[in-house]
């Protein structure tokens, strides 16, 4: 896997391929067997679903049991609840207490929180280096360039 921009990619081109790369990496770690787009599936199909199986296998990873969604629950809900649930996961691996929500954090701003405070535990463990933000880097700039960081490390 190259973890480096090609030529010819443009930075969003790139930071999807890394992502993707570190899902199918996700899994292949966790299963044993790397992912492999369906015959009839497209590219955007099979990068959503590689997230979701992702974010599955490292939730059945901590807890031991593999989730599942709801009744009522819409596809939609269930791969944000799963994506959440995986991070607050990796955040207690790494730190070893659970997130949770402040008392008046509305429940975006805390799946913003916690996807921030995983991306900065997986960059921690890498690299032994907490990141942090620079002076003149907005916090939509640093929680992209975290995002990329921690999938670059784990697409490795």
């Amino acid at each position: 896997m190259k973890t480096s921009k090609g030529w010819f990619e443009s930075s969003s081109d790139y930071e999807k391929r890394i992502e993707r790369e570190a899902n199918e990496a996700t899994i292949e770690r966790e299963t044993g067997v790397r992912p492999s787009s369906g015959w009839f599936e497209s590219s955007s199909d099979y990068e959503k679903r590689i997230e979701r199986e992702a974010n599955e296998a490292t939730i059945e990873r901590e807890t031991g049991a593999r989730p599942s969604s709801g009744w009522f629950e819409s596809s939609s809900d269930y791969e944000k609840r799963v994506e959440r649930e995986a991070n607050e996961a990796t955040i207690e691996r790494e730190t070893g207490t659970r997130p949770s929500s402040g008392w008046f954090e509305s429940s975006s701003d805390y799946e913003k929180r916690v996807e921030r405070e995983a991306n900065e535990a997986i960059i921690e463990r890498e690299t032994g280096t907490r990141p942090s933000s620079g002076w003149f880097e907005s916090s939509s700039d640093y929680e992209k360039r975290i995002e990329r960081e921690a999938n670059e490390l784990r697409s490795q």
